[in-house]
């Protein structure tokens, strides 16, 4: 830090480890590296308040250890979201971001709570049973396509077994296996924003530029289109938007964002 003279972010976020123990991790970002500086017991306590008491605790203690902290990044849950707020009060010379990467994630699970809410539960139920553990509804649909002829002749030699599960006779049903193509189309694109947003090099400028690809796409370009003409959402406004971006983090001339 102190031969490139930057300004560290500060990521949190709480887990579950295998002991059903919450724990709070802490990371310090810096160019794409990342430091685990912090662990702490969570508790049952996830309130705003409790938040608070805690990344003010770790601030403090990263300050005292001479790291210049300028960003707290936390998820987009509601608890995060108001101590994000009530911490830029008491530390008006930071920035508190929410993780875009969260926000993606969100989507992805909205998008296969919606119409495809059925077909995304018959994946995972169907992967479960045949690798004997749980599976993200949306790492189901590829996996499954992958094999789906060898899915469909299991199906036909062993249909009428009595040991054959019955949650696995969907594979003889061709409007499960239209639905599913028909899901991994709808999900492919966020799950690969997702991957993209998630990478340790990344940088605020990736988000901006991300959503520039989408709007460019031919697939998409006509929806960015009716997009609302504001100073972040304008395709042209991405663009400058991640330049600047870059620019701040490489240090060069700084370019105003025009709004």
């Amino acid at each position: 830090m102190d031969s490139t003279e930057g300004w560290v972010n500060l990521l949190s976020d709480v887990w579950q480890n295998i002991s059903k123990e919450h724990l709070l991790g802490y990371q310090l970002s810096l160019f794409g590296m990342l430091l685990t500086y912090a662990l702490r017991h969570a508790g049952d306590e996830h309130r705003e308040i409790a938040i608070v008491k805690q990344l003010e605790q770790v601030i403090e203690q990263a300050q005292q250890a001479k790291w210049r902290v300028g960003a707290i990044i936390t998820d987009n849950a509601g608890q995060c979201s108001r101590a994000r707020r009530i911490l830029a009060l008491r530390w008006p010379q930071m920035v508190f971001l929410f993780c875009f990467a969260h926000d993606v994630d969100n989507l992805v699970k909205a998008v296969l709570r919606s119409t495809l809410k059925d077909v995304a539960a018959q994946a995972a139920t169907a992967v479960k049973i045949l690798n004997a553990s749980s599976s993200k509804w949306h790492g189901c649909f590829a996996p499954l396509l992958r094999v789906q002829s060898a899915l469909q002749m299991l199906h036909r030699r062993y249909k009428s077994y009595d040991d054959f599960p019955e949650q696995l006779q969907l594979f003889g049903d061709s409007s499960f296996w239209e639905e599913l193509k028909d899901a991994e189309a709808a999900t492919t694109p966020l799950a690969y924003a997702s991957y993209r947003l998630h990478r340790d090099e990344n940088s605020l400028g990736d988000v901006p530029l991300f959503m520039l690809g989408f709007a460019l796409h031919p697939l998409y370009a006509e929806t960015a289109r009716t997009m609302p003409d504001t100073a972040v959402s304008e395709i042209g406004a991405l663009g400058k938007i991640a330049v600047h971006y870059y620019r701040r983090l490489l240090k060069t001339e700084d370019i105003p964002v025009e709004t």
